[in-house]
């Protein structure tokens, strides 16, 4: 019947999000307390790597030592605290929380977290194009890293018990989710708007949201993994032997940076002319 539908669904929900209280409460509490603390010492934010899962410690030690985040400028780190330093606080600790949540190795969630960091990929860097407010393109890249997280817990459950629901009811319950997740580890409330955007949006001035980078980068990203199961990006890319050729394209610090994290397979970069998403950097 109808109602006993609906009765399954609460109580599939129900123990949905008892999954997501033991996957929060994996997450060391010191972690999102010192990260969320702007007095915090450097000796502490240090001591964090002892304290968070030895993969996701490497992976943001990736990702510093990127040139995304400045490697050509300011060298390359070797402690955890410069990485946070660099990479920033409120990004390091919605990366901890975005690493556990898609710790499972199923493929399934392997594929999501990919899509995930390829919406985020992509909405920081529509941001940048489009302006130079630093807040908007921090907000966007959080934002599209988020993008899936809700589905991400319902993902995982169903793996663990084999539970039978179907598109419609994830849509549904999804970004809920991905509220309550953001709610119990303390991140930034706009986040919430942010990361369940399913339109475009321009504010009172004219200039496209955070939000609205983010529903972007979602409908290009999941275009081209229903293509090709991977990120495809029309880009030139560096030539070594060419001296005029710049030191590093679009295409190649989306590469670095999916490398970085152990995600290299989920990202093609194709030459220029190649029907794919396409950015330039003239």
């Amino acid at each position: 019947t109808k109602g006993g539908k609906v009765n399954d669904e609460r109580k599939i929900q129900e123990v949905i999000e008892g999954d997501l209280e033991k996957l929060v409460a994996k997450i060391n509490p010191e972690v999102l307390a010192t990260l969320g603390n702007e007095e915090s010492h450097s000796h502490r934010l240090e001591g964090l790597k002892f304290k968070i899962d030895a993969a996701i410690v490497g992976q943001l030690m990736g990702l510093a030592n990127a040139v995304h985040y400045g490697k050509m400028k300011k060298g390359e780190i070797s402690s955890f605290m410069e990485a946070i330093m660099r990479v920033g606080t409120t990004f390091v600790k919605s990366f901890v929380v975005f690493g556990t949540i898609f710790n499972d190795k199923t493929s399934d969630l392997e594929i999501l977290g990919a899509k995930s960091f390829a919406t985020a990929a992509l909405a920081k860097i529509f941001a940048v194009t489009a302006c130079q407010c630093r807040n908007v393109q921090e907000r966007a890249e959080l934002g599209g890293l988020f993008s899936n997280i809700g589905r991400a817990v319902m993902v995982n459950f169903w793996h663990h018990n084999k539970a039978p629901f179907n598109e419609r009811f994830i849509n549904k319950h999804g970004p809920v989710l991905t509220e309550r997740i953001i709610e119990k580890t303390g991140l930034p409330e706009y986040l919430k708007e942010i990361a369940n955007a399913e339109a475009i949006s321009w504010n009172n001035d004219d200039r496209p949201t955070p939000a609205g980078f983010v529903a972007l980068a979602r409908a290009a990203v999941e275009r081209s993994f229903a293509a090709h199961n991977a990120l495809v990006v029309e880009s030139a890319m560096p030539d070594a032997e060419d001296i005029n050729s710049p030191v590093s394209t679009v295409g190649s610090r989306l590469e670095e940076d999916f490398r970085a994290i152990g995600m290299g397979k989920y990202i093609r970069i194709v030459p220029p002319s190649t029907p794919a998403v396409r950015f330039t950097d003239g």
